[in-house]
């Protein structure tokens, strides 16, 4: 739904319009760079208050970026200040009349946003608190682009996918399927709890799997599932997947690239391989494999 500044609507026998249509979305009043009201419209009527949904302390102060200072001009990414002093609270960006970013500012500085299309569909979310973020993309027709969640010392997930909804990476490092069960609450978008997410997936021409908590029985999945059907060039950097993967590989017959950076697959294996597949071009760590 649009996200709209409030002066961009009329209102008309007490329904509020833009550009002549019924107005449903989000609207913000503003007075002197303050956001002073931010309500939600339904067919031309208010429906309700809004805040920020997925950033905290959605109850703090919340201004317009444009009336924020940097600390100081020579500064690459400066400290920003409100009369002086550094920020606390959410800030809003805009794009003319079009609200596309919220900002929470903590002592002048912001490691978690939310931003929009002018369509007010969602573009990224990106927070970080205390070792712990959360970075999810949108393409502008609402599929997902990508979804990463990281805790440091402990696990790394992250997923992409192009516009048509096709996965062209998958990484994975540690403990995640585990230890994402304890934060779940955290997670402003639901979690791939299990390995059943797998069975889901349908990969682009080119995929890039990494990570050393792939191993062989999840590659299998990812196999025996379809979802490598239109894959034609995969990149496999430092998984755990050995040479039980490499045979599953070589029922794929659109494969034609295959990149390994990896220490449990070895050259003797990757020869084998070359040998049933001569047309598929090979490399294992940066170095051309010939049968």
């Amino acid at each position: 739904m649009l996200r709209l500044k409030k002066n961009a609507l009329t209102e008309k026998a007490g329904k509020l319009f833009y550009k002549n249509e019924l107005f449903s979305g989000i609207a913000f009043t503003i007075s002197q760079g303050e956001i002073v009201k931010a309500i939600k419209i339904s067919e031309g009527m208010e429906i309700g208050q809004y805040s920020p949904k997925y950033l905290p302390g959605y109850d703090c102060r919340i201004i317009d970026i444009e009336i924020l200072d940097p600390e100081d001009e020579s500064d690459y990414e400066p400290f920003l200040c409100l009369n002086g002093v550094r920020f606390n609270g959410i800030a809003l960006e805009f794009d003319g009349d079009f609200c596309t970013g919220e900002l929470l500012f903590v002592r002048g500085w912001s490691d978690s946003q939310v931003t929009y299309y002018k369509t007010g569909c969602l573009e990224s979310i990106e927070l970080i608190e205390d070792g712990f973020s959360q970075i999810y993309q949108w393409h502008e027709n609402e599929q997902l682009k990508k979804y990463e969640v990281t805790s440091r010392n402990s696990f790394s997930f992250n997923l992409a996918f192009n516009e048509d909804g096709y996965l062209s990476a998958l990484g994975m490092e540690g403990d995640y399927f585990n230890q994402v069960k304890l934060i779940s609450d955290k997670l402003a978008i639901p979690a791939f709890k299990n390995e059943h997410f797998i069975d889901e997936l349908k990969a682009s021409e080119f995929l890039s799997i990494s990570g050393n908590s792939v191993t062989d029985r999840l590659f299998k999945r990812l196999i025996s599932s379809g979802a490598l059907q239109q894959t034609d060039y995969i990149s496999l950097f430092d998984t755990s997947v050995t040479k039980e993967s490499l045979h599953l590989l070589q029922a794929n017959t659109r494969l034609n690239k295959l990149f390994i950076n990896s220490n449990t697959i070895k050259l003797e294996d990757v020869k084998i391989f070359k040998s049933d597949k001569p047309d598929c071009h090979i490399e294992l760590n940066r170095e051309e494999v010939l049968a």
